[in-house]
């Protein structure tokens, strides 16, 4: 598993029950509003006037505006990827759901006796509809990057861009970089480099890590990332801190691991990276971990399974867990089914004091909270604290 959507869609939806978002007067009202808002913390002010002028805004800004959306778009309502970039050598013969890795991990998962081998979204029911592993990179069940914004992809992504950019002293946008390979959503502007959502929701968690641990200059450091998905962070994070010891990634669903392993090789990182199967966690034990990290994985899981995976954690002796959830609230997905046949959520924040963490720092993940409205964003950065032992700050 790994970092999926943004909070606007608590049930996993885009309004609408998944189709595209059409462009309501709402909408496009909201939209002006955030642009106009964005610009004038920028410097700019925008006044109307009866004549031909225009608001005095740099080029890329006056570009980006003009890809507003003149009609639907497919990609608001269903998962896609890019196939406009060739797959790398070799790819097509080890994305295949066929392949004797992949089996292998699906056999031993399904034999697995934990709470955290129970998957109420993971099945593969859903997986048969989300996940090209060719375009594990596009918008799929990894990552949203179109239907977690609703609408103006183009425009939202440009002002994500400029507002992390604004903060952005080691350049990591830049350095770390975007080819969009597998699929990815790359988003192009005139003086900027080619950006993803990959890349920019990695960039803003290393630097929340960075104010709150020091993350970039740790040497020596090790990681644990819980749902770890294909990797996406475990790859940014070893590239942006060279002297990081090891990154290991572990997740209870098969093609997560599969893809984590093969996606860590191809960036060239794997050497400073581990991937531990589910059926193999007791490789976790015996090392030193300074960093925990769970991305929009949690409200996936049962809380049977939550309270498994904060269990092992807290006896690793993890002092640090960063832990983003969907929105602003901790809410499971139970098996279960309600009235409406949604599935049943429940509460799950009372697990972290119950396996030893208490809540150290607790941030938006957009500072700016006119950028917050416009994306229609209310994640949270949590950062929890492993009571009854000093943790390395």
């Amino acid at each position: 598993m790994g970092a999926r959507r943004f909070g606007l869609y608590q049930n996993g939806l885009p309004p609408g029950g998944g189709r595209a978002v059409s462009k309501s007067s709402k909408l496009v009202q909201g939209v002006k509003r955030g642009v106009r808002g964005l610009l004038r913390g920028m410097g700019y002010d925008i006044h109307r006037t009866s004549s031909d002028t225009r608001p005095a805004v740099d080029a890329a800004t006056a570009r980006a505006a003009q890809g507003l959306e003149s009609g639907p778009d497919d990609r608001y309502g269903k998962a896609s990827h890019d196939t406009a970039r060739a797959l790398p050598p070799g790819a097509q013969a080890i994305l295949r759901c066929t392949h004797p890795r992949l089996q292998e991990l699906r056999t031993a998962y399904a034999a697995v006796d934990l709470p955290m081998a129970q998957r109420t979204m993971w099945h593969g029911g859903y997986l048969d509809g989300e996940l090209d592993l060719t375009g594990f990179r596009g918008d799929n069940a990894f990552l949203w990057q179109f239907r977690n914004l609703g609408a103006e992809a183009r425009l939202k992504y440009y002002f994500y861009l400029r507002d992390l950019a604004s903060r952005d002293q080691r350049r990591l946008i830049e350095t770390l970089g975007e080819d969009g390979a597998f699929g990815c959503w790359i988003f192009e502007y005139p003086g900027w480099p080619p950006v993803s959502r990959d890349l920019l929701d990695s960039v803003n968690e290393l630097y929340f890590l960075q104010r709150h641990l020091g993350f970039l200059e740790r040497a020596g450091w090790r990681v644990l990332d819980v749902g770890a998905g294909y990797g996406r962070l475990a790859h940014r994070a070893l590239c942006a801190v060279p002297a990081l010891e090891q990154y290991v990634c572990t997740d209870a669903v098969p093609e997560s691991t599969f893809l984590c392993d093969y996606y860590l090789q191809f960036r060239g990182v794997r050497e400073r990276a581990d991937v531990v199967p589910l059926h193999q966690l007791e490789r976790l034990a015996g090392r030193r971990y300074d960093l925990a990290v769970n991305i929009h994985s949690f409200p996936e899981m049962s809380h049977a399974a939550i309270d498994g995976w904060l269990a092992r954690i807290a006896a690793l002796g993890v002092p640090w867990l960063l832990v983003i959830p969907d929105g602003e609230h901790f809410l499971t997905r139970e098996a279960e089914l309600d009235a409406s046949s949604e599935h049943v959520r429940r509460p799950f924040d009372a697990l972290f004091g119950v396996n030893g963490y208490e809540l150290a720092v607790n941030e938006p993940v957009f500072a700016d909270v006119t950028i917050r409205e416009f994306m229609c964003v209310t994640d949270r950065f949590f950062l929890f604290r492993r009571r009854g032992r000093l943790a390395r700050a």
